[in-house]
């Protein structure tokens, strides 16, 4: 899935979203500045001011690594419009600067159902064995439909759990994909025990005050396994009041095919959410789509 995304606190990120801004006045041509604010618009979904940051920006590019981070965030951007072409276009010229870094060319290859070209890209450009490579490999093999290949690499990842703890934003509701998986290949015991263990790890995410939307959609496939209606509403709508919707792109389209959410492919309720979250996307691409015109291939 998609690279984290650093999440501030509301109150903290009011106040540096204030001190960027204050700091803006006084040096207008920081590109520092510029990246920040842009960041800052982007997480609380602003996303005009953001493009309009952006844009400053992007003027003021001049480094590998400062051309890369236009280019990544035009991917986001074309990737809330679901304008593949364009977005895989940005992704390219990543890859001419430091190719192979971008976790996120796999998460569109994801979004598109291209589940193949994901596994050739993280073999190729992961050596390493980690959590997140295993998990998302997994994850491949599992909306692919292909249990027994999804389960080894599940497994796999659950043993370097043992070892390491859940490590990474990614590793935190594998225990739902794991045990999704299990049920499918009727092991139906087993997987019960890694979806109750997934209401742990969630739980103890948000006694933290460490939940970020990707939770709550997690929640709405736990408790669909577990056929309790009442929590899969709740969850429904935490997501959509955090703006879970459009918080990576390609939520929408993702929510359409996810395996996870097959028992729920028929419940009213569960439509009326995907109807609700293709309007909030169409607002958004309206609201962005002039700002892009211009950059579209």
């Amino acid at each position: 899935l998609r690279g984290t995304f650093y999440m501030y606190k509301e109150k903290e990120n009011d106040k540096a979203k204030i001190d960027f801004e204050k700091a803006l006045t006084l040096k207008p041509n920081n590109s520092d500045v510029l990246l920040n604010l842009k960041n800052l618009y982007r997480q609380e979904h602003n996303y005009t001011d953001g493009l309009i940051m952006l844009k400053q920006y992007e003027q003021r590019a001049v480094t590998d690594n400062e051309l890369y981070n236009v280019y990544s965030s035009y991917t986001f951007y074309f990737g809330l419009l679901n304008d593949y072409k364009t977005e895989q276009y940005y992704f390219d010229k990543m890859a001419e600067i430091h190719p192979g870094r971008s976790y996120t060319q796999v998460w569109l290859y994801f979004r598109s159902k291209q589940f193949e070209k994901a596994i050739d890209y993280i073999e190729k450009y992961r050596s390493k064995d980690t959590q997140n490579k295993i998990l998302s490999l997994g994850s491949y093999y599992m909306q692919m439909g292909e249990n027994s290949e999804a389960l080894k690499f599940f497994e796999k990842w659950h043993e370097y759990v043992k070892v390491e703890g859940v490590r990474g934003l990614l590793s935190t509701g594998t225990y739902l994909s794991y045990g999704h998986t299990l049920i499918r290949d009727g092991q139906v015991e087993k997987g019960m025990t890694m979806i109750k263990k997934q209401i742990e790890v969630f739980d103890e995410l948000i006694s933290a005050g460490r939940d970020f939307p990707g939770v709550y959609y997690d929640l709405v496939g736990v408790y669909a396994v577990l056929e309790d209606y009442d929590k899969v509403y709740e969850n429904m709508d935490k997501f959509e009041k955090l703006n879970g919707w459009t918080w990576w792109e390609g939520m929408v389209e993702v929510a359409k095919f996810d395996v996870r959410f097959d028992s729920l492919r028929d419940n009213p309720r569960f439509q009326e959410w995907i109807k609700r979250a293709e309007q909030q996307l169409e607002k958004v691409q309206k609201q962005i789509e002039p700002y892009l015109q211009s950059k579209k291939q």
